[in-house]
């Protein structure tokens, strides 16, 4: 069957998020035709198949699962089986409604998991965001999730060692709290989707946040950013891009850098740290010979 030859590629691209983003997209369109649901008896092949068809279904029994599993596995998350299982349950809870997502499982992910990578910080973030902006817009809210937790976890957020366009997709969650935002004063503008996006979410905070006190103090101070913040406004900012051949298999594969964190993990723990960085300087520069 199809879709389960999907399925199968699916849980074979491991560290490979492009790849994995790709082939949950391609699962999507095929279980447009039917939900073949019922079909299916191994667990994380069925969280699959509802993270590609947004089933409205209530899963508590599921998301006690998903919850325990989660708790078994906080960071630092070293098995790339339980990292591929980690995504897995973000693109679920991506799928589901601001009032469906299960409380106990995004305070769980934000409190253990943000910080873990960008791709899996971002997901997280943006799942936190649909939950935390939708009474702003209108949409009924998730009636869990108080002002007091939420602010909690807003907290926690601006502790994280983030990257400034994680920082940027953090902005949203922050609108509608008295809690200054992650900074964004290490932001580099160039004319590339990085710049863009983080442009799109200071304005979207500017417009929306109930405390416009704290914009000049999170966004860099110099005319490069404001010009490229008026041109963003005014519809003119513009993107550089290269000609490119198409898009093949082989550009979706991006190199596994996760031993980066494994070792800033242990300098952290290293007693002596210059002979540590100059232990792993040594190894590395024998590497290149």
């Amino acid at each position: 069957m199809k879709v389960q030859k999907i399925i199968e590629l699916i849980k074979r691209s491991y560290d490979q998020p492009i790849l994995f983003h790709r082939l949950h997209c391609h699962l999507a369109y095929i279980l447009e035709k039917g939900n073949l649901l019922y079909e299916i008896s191994d667990e994380w092949s069925r969280i699959l198949v509802l993270s590609a068809t947004q089933s409205k279904d209530p899963n508590q029994g599921l998301e006690r699962k998903i919850l325990s599993f989660l708790k078994e596995i906080r960071p630092p998350v070293s098995s790339k089986e339980s990292r591929l299982k980690l995504w897995i349950i973000l693109y679920y809870l991506s799928s589901r409604s601001p009032t469906q997502v299960n409380h106990l499982v995004l305070f769980e992910l934000v409190s253990n998991f943000i910080g873990t990578s960008p791709f899996v910080d971002g997901l997280i973030l943006s799942i936190f965001s649909r939950a935390v902006t939708c009474t702003s817009f209108g949409l009924e809210s998730n009636k869990k999730l108080g002002n007091e937790s939420i602010g909690h976890l807003l907290e926690i957020i601006k502790k994280k060692s983030l990257g400034v366009l994680c920082r940027a997709l953090a902005l949203p969650c922050y609108i509608n709290h008295k809690v200054e935002p992650p900074s964004l004063l290490d932001l580099v503008v160039e004319n590339d989707a990085q710049t863009l996006i983080v442009l799109e979410r200071v304005f979207f905070y500017a417009k929306y946040s109930k405390h416009v006190e704290f914009v000049k103090k999170i966004v860099p101070d110099d005319a490069v950013f404001v010009s490229s913040l008026k041109e963003f406004i005014s519809k003119s900012f513009r993107v550089s891009t290269k000609d490119g051949g198409g898009c093949q298999v082989a550009d979706s594969v991006v190199d596994n850098l996760g031993i980066l964190n494994e070792i800033k993990r242990a300098y952290e723990e290293a007693r002596d740290k210059k002979r540590f960085v100059s232990r792993i300087t040594e190894f590395v520069m024998e590497l290149d010979k």
